[in-house]
């Protein structure tokens, strides 16, 4: 390797690289939310989906990296990626939907207006539309770089061609007022555009961080992202769109579009958060919450 030339992550041992990268990202998340000592990130590198989760009481932060998600960057901006993205994830526990009441209660707002298989993606848009939002008020040139990266790199390797993904991206230019597909052409549809047009107007009304209007939001967004749902993310593959049939909550079936799954990360047809084990005392609050929402018992349930 010539001196002077970044050596690339995928030069070498390929796993190896991304896992350090990775590992050294979500140290460098956490210090940004001022959180104590943390044991050491567990990486696993070969997954199917990327996954990012936490166990209770050691914090323990858990990744896992499906390679078809790594961008092809130079070591040190893969650990700037990793880091951007564990941000996103730390924030999930952290600003929304960060408990399990909260989650449960949006899924079932969200399950008002589309079908019950359909709800938990519904609040894993609108969720990591809130979150990304907060990190691009705090950290407006990271967040940008770190969408621009993902959205390049799904185009290149799977098209961009759904309904759904380019509704995703768009909602963000227009909640945020910046281009992200900055070095992608992408034809977007009339209906494409109005429904991001609205889902800007949604999310921007009263302000995004305002939690108590939530519930509401996300069931408008819902009923914004119904006839797409319909079309592209049924149990038939649609004509021309790349992706796989995964299971719903519900125990439906769903269709993923491949540059979905890729932006969004992880699986987002599952709830972002759910009640677990022993966690009886979440279950119970989420409950009560949803009922001082003016919600039907059947209707947590079914969530």
């Amino acid at each position: 390797m010539r001196k002077g030339v970044k050596q690339t992550a995928f030069e070498g041992d390929v796993k190896r690289a991304v896992a350090g990268a990775a590992r050294r990202g979500v140290m460098l998340a956490f210090e940004d939310f001022y959180y104590p000592p943390i044991p050491e990130a567990k990486v696993k590198v070969g997954s199917r989906w990327t996954r990012f989760y936490i166990t209770e009481g050691e914090w323990r932060v858990h990744l896992e990296v499906s390679v078809e998600d790594v961008p092809f960057l130079d070591y040190d901006d893969l650990t700037r990626f990793f880091r951007s993205v564990c941000r996103h994830e730390v924030a999930h526990y952290t600003v929304c939907p960060y408990d399990v009441a909260t989650s449960t209660l949006l899924v079932s707002r969200a399950a008002r207006a589309v079908e019950p298989r359909h709800a938990p993606f519904v609040v894993n848009f609108f969720t990591d539309l809130i979150v990304d939002t907060y990190l691009f008020e705090r950290y407006p040139e990271e967040a940008l770089w770190t969408e621009r990266v993902i959205v390049d790199h799904v185009h290149r390797k799977f098209g961009g061609g759904s309904k759904v993904w380019k509704l995703f991206v768009r909602s963000y230019e227009k909640v945020w007022g910046k281009r992200i597909l900055t070095g992608v052409k992408v034809e977007v549809p009339r209906d494409v555009e109005e429904a991001a047009t609205r889902i800007s107007r949604v999310l921007k009304r009263g302000g995004v961080m305002d939690e108590k209007a939530w519930p509401g939001k996300v069931e408008k967004l819902a009923k914004i992202l119904k006839p797409f749902l319909e079309e592209e993310m049924g149990g038939n593959p649609p004509k021309g769109v790349r992706g796989t049939l995964v299971k719903a909550p519900d125990g439906g079936r769903v269709f993923l579009p491949d540059d979905v799954a890729h932006t969004m990360r992880g699986n987002p047809v599952d709830a972002p958060m759910r009640v677990r084990g022993r966690r009886m005392e979440e279950g119970e609050k989420a409950a009560r919450r949803f009922a001082e929402e003016g919600g039907r018992l059947e209707e947590f349930l079914e969530a």
